[in-house]
Order: C-alpha cells, then sequence, then structure tokens
C-alpha cells in the first residue's frame, strides 16, 4: 500500500508540473490625451514677429522675434532660428518678455523656435510675414 501511494504522489507532482499550473496576471492602461489647438498668444510660449526694411527686390527683411513665457516656470534658453542662423535667448522667466533680431532674412524662409523646460520640449514653425 505504501508503495502505491507513493507511486500515486509521484503522478500527481508530475501531473501537477507537466500541466504547467502558474499564477499570471493582466494589466491594462488606457490613457487619453486632449489636445486643443489654441491661438498662439494662447499657448505656452507667445509668439510674436516684426519685419522692417521690406526689399521687394531680393524678398528680404529685418526680422526680430518676440517670445513670451506663458508658464509657470523658467525656460532655461528658448532657440530661435531663421534662414540658416540661430540665435539663443536668456533664462526666461514666467511672464517675462525677450526678443532676437536678424538681419536681411529670406521672406521664403520659416522660423523656427525650440526650448525645453526639462519635462516638456516644445519646437514651433512659422512662416516669416514680411510686408
Amino acid at each position: 500500500m505504501n508503495r502505491r501511494r507513493t507511486f500515486a504522489l509521484t503522478f500527481a507532482l508530475l501531473a501537477i508540473t507537466a500541466s504547467g499550473t502558474h499564477g499570471a496576471m493582466s494589466m491594462t492602461l488606457d490613457r487619453t490625451a486632449s489636445v486643443d489647438i489654441v491661438d498662439q498668444n494662447a499657448g505656452l510660449l507667445a509668439v510674436s514677429q516684426t519685419t522692417t526694411d521690406f526689399n521687394s527686390t531680393q524678398n528680404t527683411a529685418d526680422l526680430t522675434v518676440e517670445i513670451t513665457n506663458q508658464i509657470t516656470v523658467d525656460i532655461d534658453r528658448v532657440d530661435i532660428t531663421t534662414d540658416g542662423t540661430t540665435r539663443s535667448t536668456g533664462t526666461v522667466s514666467p511672464g517675462a518678455i525677450d526678443s532676437v533680431s536678424f538681419a536681411d532674412v529670406d521672406c521664403a524662409a520659416i522660423v523656427v523656435i525650440e526650448y525645453d523646460t526639462g519635462s516638456l520640449d516644445q519646437r514651433i514653425e512659422r512662416p516669416i510675414t514680411c510686408q
């Protein structure tokens, strides 16, 4: 009887381990985001541009790009690039305004504004509006 009991116990253990009994856990996470397109002046960084000395023959002008920090943290640096030239601002505090200027830019070019707050990277592209 002892031999039969040992055999049955061994068979039961083999059956349990062979059947792959294990604990499993499945988890899903559904994250959604709602994004609204807002006017640039209502965004995190307000951007405006002014052109002067428009040359209609060469389609160039002097350009000044002004930025306003509309978030509650400092922006260490804003890089503004146009027509192959990059200019950087210093630290822009919440509510502060800074500007950079470019001479004789191509009016067909775009202005690229890039900044990083440590938790957010943003890139803004805007056409140059020459008058």
